[in-house]
């Protein structure tokens, strides 16, 4: 799966729910079109959005416990009692490191019990608004989520609990490893992009991190003092979530100048908007 697979599956989700009533069509496209993040910079909605979760994780439970103990006649009785509620995946939803399957199991949940309505035109909180206001992803969750859905990521490392930092000691401490990428003709799909220094600085705020789709060598206008100068560089096609204006998660450009600007240990290249940047392989 390639990093714009991976964004589009965002985009697309599809909640495997079993619905009696025949509506599953009416559905239509449910999307994670957010950027949230428990981070430093919370966003003002984060406390509505855990709880809308939770609310469907214990609807979800009490209909399951209904189903399986008897009780008053019920839809979804058969697929209720052998549906296996998965805490880790409203966690990681609940704080913006939900990959798409862990959205799609919280959606097919709280379709299955009624908590959320397929049909647009009910009452109820419908599945597609539900996933507009609550279901959104975060830099590193869509990164980490990335590599756990290739198998790559360590079993042990929750998306939940990492930050970008992660990526370039992964890099740097993997067998083989190549650590920190300073020749562009080097970069292929699956890299990532930390604003960072060589030494693990950041650069900007919030851990960005970016996943490279395909990367092509270009020529560009570098404005040096008064003069503009014709530069070679490595123009990166990524897939990220970024926050900010727009949908997450999203594809961007960034465009790498070069020479490898700053003293060893110290160095990172430089996009054409003078961002600061370093390009680590974590997993070969």
């Amino acid at each position: 799966m390639s990093p714009d697979d991976f964004y589009r599956w965002y985009q697309h989700l599809s909640p495997a729910a079993y619905l009696p009533d025949g509506k599953l069509k009416l559905l239509g496209d449910i999307a994670c079109r957010r950027h949230v993040t428990a981070s430093a910079a919370i966003t003002r909605d984060l406390p509505s959005i855990e709880s809308a979760v939770q609310a469907v994780h214990d609807a979800a439970q009490a209909y399951i416990g209904r189903a399986r103990h008897g009780g008053a006649e019920m839809l979804n009785r058969e697929f209720a009692s052998e549906f296996v509620l998965q805490a880790e995946a409203f966690r990681r939803v609940k704080t913006g490191r939900g990959s798409p399957v862990d959205m799609e199991h919280v959606l097919a949940a709280g379709l299955m019990c009624g908590h959320l309505a397929a049909d647009p035109r009910s009452s109820g909180t419908s599945a597609r608004d539900f996933a507009a206001n609550c279901l959104g992803v975060d830099a590193v969750g869509f990164v980490a989520s990335y590599f756990k859905q290739r198998r790559l990521l360590p079993a042990g490392d929750d998306p939940a609990n990492l930050d970008c930092t992660y990526w370039r000691a992964k890099a740097l401490a993997a067998a083989g490893s190549v650590g920190i990428l300073w020749n562009g003709s080097s970069f292929r799909q699956g890299d990532v992009l930390l604003w960072m220094a060589e030494s693990g600085v950041e650069t900007r705020p919030g851990g960005p991190a970016a996943l490279i789709q395909s990367v092509l060598d270009v020529e560009s206008n570098v404005v040096v003092g008064p003069f503009t100068e014709i530069s070679t560089g490595w123009q990166l096609f990524c897939r990220e979530s970024r926050g900010g204006v727009g949908d997450d998660p999203r594809s961007t450009e960034y465009t790498l100048v070069e020479p490898v600007k700053g003293e060893i240990k110290h160095r990172y290249w430089e996009t054409t908007k003078g961002e600061r940047v370093i390009v680590v392989r974590p997993f070969v």
